[in-house]
Protein backbone atom coordinates (compact mmCIF):
# COMPACT_ATOMS: atom_id res chain seq x y z
CA UNK A 1 0.00 0.00 0.00
CA UNK A 2 1.31 3.44 -0.91
CA UNK A 3 1.58 6.16 1.69
CA UNK A 4 -1.31 8.50 2.34
CA UNK A 5 0.79 11.47 1.23
CA UNK A 6 1.60 9.90 -2.16
CA UNK A 7 -2.01 8.81 -2.69
CA UNK A 8 -3.21 12.34 -1.98
CA UNK A 9 -0.54 13.82 -4.27
CA UNK A 10 -1.66 11.58 -7.14
CA UNK A 11 -5.28 12.60 -6.63
CA UNK A 12 -4.31 16.25 -6.31
CA UNK A 13 -2.64 16.27 -9.72
CA UNK A 14 -5.91 15.12 -11.31
CA UNK A 15 -7.94 17.59 -9.25
CA UNK A 16 -5.65 20.44 -10.32
CA UNK A 17 -6.13 19.53 -14.00
CA UNK A 18 -9.90 19.39 -13.57
CA UNK A 19 -9.83 22.72 -11.75
CA UNK A 20 -7.76 24.36 -14.49
CA UNK A 21 -10.04 23.12 -17.28
CA UNK A 22 -13.18 24.08 -15.35
CA UNK A 23 -11.71 27.51 -14.62
CA UNK A 24 -10.99 28.06 -18.31
CA UNK A 25 -14.59 27.17 -19.16
CA UNK A 26 -16.02 29.48 -16.49
CA UNK A 27 -13.85 32.37 -17.69
CA UNK A 28 -15.01 31.84 -21.26
CA UNK A 29 -18.66 31.84 -20.16
CA UNK A 30 -18.07 35.08 -18.25
CA UNK A 31 -16.48 36.67 -21.30
CA UNK A 32 -19.50 35.57 -23.34
CA UNK A 33 -21.89 37.06 -20.83
CA UNK A 34 -19.97 40.34 -20.82
CA UNK A 35 -20.10 40.43 -24.62
CA UNK A 36 -23.85 39.78 -24.59
CA UNK A 37 -24.37 42.51 -22.00
CA UNK A 38 -22.90 45.22 -24.24
CA UNK A 39 -23.72 43.64 -27.59
CA UNK A 40 -20.13 42.94 -28.64
CA UNK A 41 -21.02 40.67 -31.54
CA UNK A 42 -17.46 39.77 -32.56
CA UNK A 43 -16.61 38.75 -29.01
CA UNK A 44 -19.74 36.70 -28.42
CA UNK A 45 -19.35 34.88 -31.74
CA UNK A 46 -15.74 34.05 -30.88
CA UNK A 47 -16.69 32.75 -27.43
CA UNK A 48 -19.54 30.65 -28.81
CA UNK A 49 -17.07 28.95 -31.13
CA UNK A 50 -14.57 28.28 -28.33
CA UNK A 51 -17.05 27.02 -25.70
CA UNK A 52 -17.67 23.46 -27.01
CA UNK A 53 -13.96 22.58 -26.96
CA UNK A 54 -13.51 24.07 -23.50
CA UNK A 55 -16.58 22.23 -22.21
CA UNK A 56 -15.29 18.96 -23.65
CA UNK A 57 -11.87 19.45 -22.01
CA UNK A 58 -13.49 20.25 -18.64
CA UNK A 59 -15.76 17.20 -18.90
CA UNK A 60 -12.81 14.97 -19.78
CA UNK A 61 -10.69 16.18 -16.89
CA UNK A 62 -13.62 15.84 -14.48
CA UNK A 63 -14.42 12.31 -15.68
CA UNK A 64 -10.90 11.25 -14.67
CA UNK A 65 -11.91 11.87 -11.05
CA UNK A 66 -14.49 9.09 -11.23
CA UNK A 67 -12.86 6.21 -9.34
CA UNK A 68 -9.66 8.19 -8.83
CA UNK A 69 -9.73 7.55 -5.07
CA UNK A 70 -9.52 3.91 -4.00
CA UNK A 71 -7.20 4.29 -1.02
CA UNK A 72 -8.34 2.26 2.02
CA UNK A 73 -7.89 4.96 4.66
CA UNK A 74 -9.29 2.93 7.55
CA UNK A 75 -6.93 0.06 6.89
CA UNK A 76 -3.96 2.40 6.50
CA UNK A 77 -4.76 4.20 9.74
CA UNK A 78 -4.56 0.84 11.48
CA UNK A 79 -1.29 -0.26 9.87
CA UNK A 80 0.98 2.35 8.33
CA UNK A 81 -0.21 5.78 9.36
CA UNK A 82 1.67 6.13 12.64
CA UNK A 83 5.10 5.80 11.02
CA UNK A 84 4.21 8.32 8.31
CA UNK A 85 2.81 10.78 10.84
CA UNK A 86 5.89 10.46 13.06
CA UNK A 87 8.18 11.15 10.09
CA UNK A 88 6.11 14.16 8.97
CA UNK A 89 6.17 15.55 12.53
CA UNK A 90 9.93 15.08 12.78
CA UNK A 91 10.33 17.11 9.57
CA UNK A 92 8.44 19.92 11.34
CA UNK A 93 10.60 19.62 14.45
CA UNK A 94 7.79 17.98 16.44
CA UNK A 95 8.67 14.98 18.58
CA UNK A 96 6.01 12.27 18.52
CA UNK A 97 6.83 9.15 20.48
CA UNK A 98 4.93 5.92 21.01
CA UNK A 99 4.58 4.30 24.42
CA UNK A 100 2.41 1.30 25.25
CA UNK A 101 0.66 1.63 21.91
CA UNK A 102 -0.18 5.28 22.54
CA UNK A 103 1.16 8.36 20.76
CA UNK A 104 2.33 11.43 22.65
CA UNK A 105 3.36 14.86 21.49
CA UNK A 106 3.67 16.34 24.96
CA UNK A 107 1.47 17.66 26.41
CA UNK A 108 -0.96 16.16 23.90
CA UNK A 109 -2.14 12.61 23.58
CA UNK A 110 -2.52 11.82 19.88
CA UNK A 111 -5.05 9.11 19.07
CA UNK A 112 -5.56 7.61 15.63
CA UNK A 113 -9.21 6.59 15.21
CA UNK A 114 -9.52 4.35 12.12
CA UNK A 115 -13.25 3.73 12.57
CA UNK A 116 -13.93 7.47 12.36
CA UNK A 117 -11.13 8.28 9.87
CA UNK A 118 -9.88 10.91 12.28
CA UNK A 119 -6.97 11.84 14.49
CA UNK A 120 -7.68 13.17 17.96
CA UNK A 121 -5.25 15.70 19.38
CA UNK A 122 -6.19 15.88 23.02
CA UNK A 123 -9.98 16.06 22.90
CA UNK A 124 -10.26 17.65 19.45
CA UNK A 125 -11.06 15.39 16.50
CA UNK A 126 -9.19 16.34 13.33
CA UNK A 127 -10.84 15.19 10.09
CA UNK A 128 -7.99 16.48 7.96
CA UNK A 129 -5.69 13.52 8.60
CA UNK A 130 -2.98 14.20 6.02
CA UNK A 131 0.26 13.58 7.96
CA UNK A 132 1.77 16.94 6.92
CA UNK A 133 -1.43 18.72 7.98
CA UNK A 134 -1.49 17.02 11.39
CA UNK A 135 2.23 17.73 11.87
CA UNK A 136 1.67 21.42 11.07
CA UNK A 137 -1.32 21.51 13.46
CA UNK A 138 0.78 20.01 16.25
CA UNK A 139 3.60 22.46 15.62
CA UNK A 140 1.14 25.35 15.92
CA UNK A 141 -0.42 23.98 19.09
CA UNK A 142 2.92 23.27 20.72
CA UNK A 143 4.02 26.82 19.95
CA UNK A 144 1.24 28.21 22.12
CA UNK A 145 1.41 28.54 25.91
CA UNK A 146 0.01 25.47 27.65
CA UNK A 147 -3.60 26.00 28.76
CA UNK A 148 -3.36 24.11 32.03
CA UNK A 149 -4.92 25.69 35.09
CA UNK A 150 -3.16 23.86 37.93
CA UNK A 151 -5.18 25.69 40.59
CA UNK A 152 -8.51 24.67 39.09
CA UNK A 153 -7.27 21.10 38.70
CA UNK A 154 -6.09 20.96 42.31
CA UNK A 155 -9.46 22.23 43.54
CA UNK A 156 -11.18 19.52 41.51
CA UNK A 157 -8.92 16.89 43.09
CA UNK A 158 -9.64 18.28 46.55
CA UNK A 159 -13.39 18.14 46.01
CA UNK A 160 -13.21 14.49 44.91
CA UNK A 161 -10.71 13.73 47.71
CA UNK A 162 -13.03 15.06 50.39
CA UNK A 163 -15.80 12.80 49.16
CA UNK A 164 -13.55 9.73 49.18
CA UNK A 165 -11.73 10.51 52.44
CA UNK A 166 -14.91 10.17 54.47
CA UNK A 167 -16.95 12.25 56.88
CA UNK A 168 -14.61 11.80 59.86
CA UNK A 169 -11.72 13.48 58.08
CA UNK A 170 -13.96 16.19 56.64
CA UNK A 171 -14.96 17.14 60.20
CA UNK A 172 -11.35 17.43 61.37
CA UNK A 173 -9.82 20.87 61.67
CA UNK A 174 -6.25 19.60 61.80
CA UNK A 175 -4.60 16.45 60.57
CA UNK A 176 -3.21 14.48 57.69
CA UNK A 177 -5.73 12.86 55.44
CA UNK A 178 -5.49 9.33 54.08
CA UNK A 179 -3.63 8.58 50.88
CA UNK A 180 -6.36 8.21 48.25
CA UNK A 181 -5.48 6.42 44.98
CA UNK A 182 -5.52 8.84 42.09
CA UNK A 183 -7.17 6.17 39.96
CA UNK A 184 -10.15 6.33 42.35
CA UNK A 185 -10.25 10.11 42.10
CA UNK A 186 -10.15 9.93 38.30
CA UNK A 187 -13.05 7.48 38.42
CA UNK A 188 -15.10 9.86 40.57
CA UNK A 189 -14.57 12.90 38.35
CA UNK A 190 -15.48 10.95 35.21
CA UNK A 191 -18.69 9.36 36.49
CA UNK A 192 -21.00 11.55 34.45
CA UNK A 193 -22.20 9.99 31.18
CA UNK A 194 -20.16 11.20 28.24
CA UNK A 195 -17.27 12.43 30.39
CA UNK A 196 -14.31 12.75 28.04
CA UNK A 197 -11.26 12.87 30.27
CA UNK A 198 -8.89 9.99 29.70
CA UNK A 199 -6.42 8.62 32.23
CA UNK A 200 -3.62 9.92 29.98
CA UNK A 201 -5.01 13.45 30.09
CA UNK A 202 -5.47 13.13 33.84
CA UNK A 203 -1.85 11.99 34.14
CA UNK A 204 -0.68 14.94 32.06
CA UNK A 205 -2.45 17.34 34.42
CA UNK A 206 -0.92 15.52 37.38
CA UNK A 207 2.51 16.07 35.85
CA UNK A 208 1.87 19.81 35.60
CA UNK A 209 0.55 19.86 39.17
CA UNK A 210 3.60 17.99 40.42
CA UNK A 211 5.69 20.88 39.11
CA UNK A 212 3.72 23.29 41.34
CA UNK A 213 4.22 21.81 44.84
CA UNK A 214 3.64 25.20 46.44
CA UNK A 215 -0.02 25.28 45.41
CA UNK A 216 -2.77 24.79 47.96
CA UNK A 217 -6.49 24.24 47.65
CA UNK A 218 -8.63 27.39 47.74
CA UNK A 219 -9.02 27.10 51.50
CA UNK A 220 -5.24 26.89 51.97
CA UNK A 221 -5.00 23.12 52.38
CA UNK A 222 -1.72 21.79 50.97
CA UNK A 223 -1.32 18.52 49.13
CA UNK A 224 1.35 15.88 48.83
CA UNK A 225 1.74 12.97 46.44
CA UNK A 226 2.05 9.55 47.98
CA UNK A 227 2.43 6.00 46.83
CA UNK A 228 5.32 4.16 48.42
CA UNK A 229 3.03 2.70 51.10
CA UNK A 230 0.19 1.79 48.78
CA UNK A 231 1.61 -1.59 47.79
CA UNK A 232 2.45 -3.07 44.43
CA UNK A 233 -1.19 -3.73 43.63
CA UNK A 234 -2.08 -0.02 43.61
CA UNK A 235 -3.22 1.20 40.21
CA UNK A 236 -0.86 3.76 38.77
CA UNK A 237 -1.49 6.76 36.59
CA UNK A 238 1.29 6.57 34.02
CA UNK A 239 2.31 9.47 31.79
CA UNK A 240 5.32 10.41 29.72
CA UNK A 241 7.01 13.79 29.83
CA UNK A 242 8.58 15.88 27.06
CA UNK A 243 11.54 13.55 26.76
CA UNK A 244 9.47 10.37 26.75
CA UNK A 245 10.45 9.58 30.34
CA UNK A 246 7.97 7.56 32.40
CA UNK A 247 6.26 9.31 35.31
CA UNK A 248 4.00 7.44 37.68
CA UNK A 249 1.43 8.87 40.09
CA UNK A 250 -0.30 6.67 42.64
CA UNK A 251 -2.03 8.61 45.39
CA UNK A 252 -2.57 12.04 46.91
CA UNK A 253 -3.32 13.32 50.41
CA UNK A 254 -4.23 16.70 51.86
CA UNK A 255 -3.24 18.06 55.29
CA UNK A 256 -5.58 20.33 57.24
CA UNK A 257 -4.14 23.07 59.38
CA UNK A 258 -0.62 22.59 58.02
Amino acid sequence: MSSLESALDQLDSKVQRAEAEADALVKAVRRLRAAVAVGNIQQLERQLVELPALAEAAAGATSELDGAWSFDARDYLEQGYTAELTAAAAAEGVNIFEKDGRLFAFPFLVRVVPSDIAVRIGRAAERGIRPKAIATKLKTLLGRPAKVNEQRFLDLLYKAYQRLAGADWRRLEHGEGPAIPLSDIHEVITLLPGADYSAEEFGRDMLFLDRRPELTARDGTPFSLAGSTMGKSARKIVIYDEGGNTREFIAIRFVKGA
